[in-house]
């Protein structure tokens, strides 16, 4: 028996499928268009026939059907990446709790003592100065750092409706749950 020698697209046909999947990208395939861009040199309607031949060759087939499969793969890869790092930037802000920019006696960190994260979920840093005049008249400064974070309804909204949480009809049940995390999030400040 004679082993079949795998037929492999030739340069002029890579380029015609090539085109074909730009095309489609845009949404607009004009095959005949293609088969005469690649370099073939027909044109008219014999480009449009000899378009469709080319593509019933079962070597282009396949070469075009694993150039969709890369390109789906990548473009699902990169929709991927850019939801988890959406929803972990979400969580970042959505979770952040105040109490954990300040020392136990009340001071503020220093930014240098902040996580990465805590950084991320900084909506904005000032550095407040009180000029004060004491009781024997003797006047002074103190300068302190406040600390604004990213608006916390709005970050668990957006993260609820990523999770599939919520719909646009459930905005009042999204409410309860931003009150009642932040309801939660206070007593536990208490405790501590």
């Amino acid at each position: 028996m004679r082993k079949s020698k795998k037929v492999q697209p030739t340069p002029l046909q890579k380029r015609f499928c090539d085109i074909i999947l730009i095309m489609e990208l845009t949404g607009k395939i004009e095959k005949r268009r293609a088969y005469e861009l690649a370099g073939y040199r027909c044109r008219g309607e014999t480009a449009r026939v000899e378009a469709e031949r080319t593509l019933r060759l079962p070597h282009v087939k396949k070469y075009l059907a694993r150039a969709r499969a890369r390109n789906r793969r990548a473009v699902e890869k990169t929709q991927l990446k850019t939801i988890e790092d959406i929803t972990r930037e979400y969580e970042i802000m959505a979770f952040a709790r105040p109490a954990d920019y300040y020392h136990a006696d009340g001071s503020p960190k220093s930014i240098e003592e902040l996580t990465k994260a805590q950084r991320a979920a900084l909506k904005s840093i000032a550095i407040v100065e009180h000029q004060y005049k004491n009781k024997k008249g003797k006047e002074g400064k103190t300068v302190r750092t406040e600390y604004s974070l990213q608006p916390k309804k709005s970050s668990l909204d957006s993260l609820a409706r990523i999770k599939g949480m919520m719909k646009p009809d459930m905005k009042d049940a999204a409410e309860s749950f931003a009150q009642a995390l932040h309801e939660a999030m206070k007593d536990e400040k208490v405790k501590e």
